[in-house]
């Protein structure tokens, strides 16, 4: 996924674990109500059942892929 600059996914809970690649930019995760700053060549994880949310907070769109 790419976000446009500001932009958020929305708050989600799945119930299997994700894992978050950052492959370019950077955001912020907020997870359970913690937030996580996100950068290039990051692998962060998100256990299943976790409220979570990413938000574009650098200059241009972070590529992200989900797993």
């Amino acid at each position: 996924m790419a976000l446009p600059e500001g932009e958020d996914i929305g708050l989600e809970v799945h119930n299997v674990d994700q894992l978050f690649i950052v492959i370019q930019g950077a955001a912020r995760a907020d997870l359970d109500g913690s937030p996580y700053e996100l950068a290039t060549h990051t692998l962060p994880s998100v256990p299943a059942g976790s409220h979570h949310n990413t938000t574009n907070v650098g200059a241009g769109p972070p590529k992200l892929l989900t797993v």
